[in-house]
């Protein structure tokens, strides 16, 4: 009888683990990099980009990934722009629109580079330990390579050395990180930044050499030296869970077959007749059908393939009933094991 009482349960066990939740062991998410990660810091400091249509202070028609992402695992990470009134206790978004891997933001020598950003991090440590269950995601690099072309003037080495050096920088932020108690991370590399409006825009002002074939020949290099570096770290760092987010692949695979992601537009923004400083004619009638939301920044669409290419991509989670789901199995059984018990009584009379 307890082999058929075991039976019973488990088999009502069984038919309840599709209700259940997705457990993550992530008790934060922390977020640093540039506008492909920001939710609202660099709006909050400078009403940009404008709201609408960009959506509340993302460089996008809607949530971006980072928001999917949180959304999945049940967090809500603050921004850095409210910690005065907000106390962190699900991690913290520090990204800034603008921001490169080193100390420069181009939206203006006041904003934070990625490196700043870090360093707030570790201030804030200060006071509030690094939580090591917490996930730390890195995306930046794209504002380094834009601006070398846009603003020669702001290169410090060779243009050749600059993978070097913002690779570089994306391995020293890990490992300050690291420093700090952050032991897990998602760090994601470049799409072709030579596929973008703003390739096209800067290729119109050298009609000599192609900056956009360039672009492709630095994201390529970047990708190279950054999965190096960041496999050396993996070796070098005891306890670390580093996972790098291949969004070059997802993005050849979007160019290659946009169809087969619902778009029909890979070239052009949705924003009509963008130019740099958020000057445009109007908003298209079907953003969700576009790569680009404007001259660089994907349409919240394509954020969604990016969110659901992390998930993927992360480590698995075990599958857990969640508590409402676990009381009631425990009803259930309550209910089912008198009945088990009466059924025994009448098949022994």
């Amino acid at each position: 009888m307890n082999k058929q009482i075991f039976t019973t349960v488990f088999t009502i066990s069984s038919l309840m683990l599709p209700l259940s939740a997705e457990a993550s062991s992530f008790t934060g998410i922390n977020i640093f990099g540039d506008s492909l990660v920001d939710t609202g810091n660099l709006f909050n400091l400078t009403s940009a980009p404008p709201s609408p249509p960009y959506f509340e202070g993302r460089f996008s028609n809607d949530e971006i990934w980072v928001d999917t992402l949180a959304d999945k695992f049940n967090l809500n990470p603050i921004l850095f722009s409210e910690l005065g009134t907000t106390i962190p206790t699900e991690g913290v978004n520090f990204a800034f629109g603008g921001a490169t891997t080193g100390f420069i933001n181009v939206g203006g020598d006041a904003l934070p580079g990625l490196q700043q950003q870090i360093d707030s991090f570790q201030e804030l440590t200060a006071i509030q330990p690094a939580d090591a269950d917490a996930l730390n995601i890195i995306w930046a690099g794209g504002n380094d390579y834009n601006e070398a072309f846009f603003n020669p003037d702001s290169l410090t080495v060779p243009i050749t050395d600059l993978p070097e050096q913002v690779t570089g920088n994306l391995s020293s932020a890990v490992e300050s990180l690291y420093e700090v108690g952050a032991r897990n991370f998602l760090v994601v590399n470049l799409p072709d930044l030579g596929e973008t409006p703003f390739a096209d825009f800067l290729d119109g002002f050298s009609p000599d050499i192609s900056i956009s074939s360039q672009l492709n020949i630095l994201t390529d290099a970047h990708n190279i030296l950054l999965e190096q570096q960041l496999n050396n770290l993996k070796t070098s760092l005891p306890g670390i869970e580093l996972t790098t987010l291949d969004a070059n692949s997802l993005f050849r695979e979007i160019v290659s077959e946009p169809s087969q992601f619902g778009l029909t537009n890979i070239d052009n923004s949705c924003l009509l007749n963008f130019q740099p400083g958020f000057m445009f004619n109007g908003v298209c009638d079907n953003p969700d059908e576009f790569l680009f939301w404007d001259d660089i920044h994907p349409t919240s669409a394509v954020h969604d393939l990016v969110a659901q290419r992390a998930i993927d991509t992360l480590p698995h989670k075990e599958r857990v009933p969640e508590p409402s789901s676990i009381w009631g199995l425990l009803g259930l059984i309550s209910l089912i094991l008198p009945w088990v018990s009466s059924s025994k009584c009448r098949l022994d009379q």
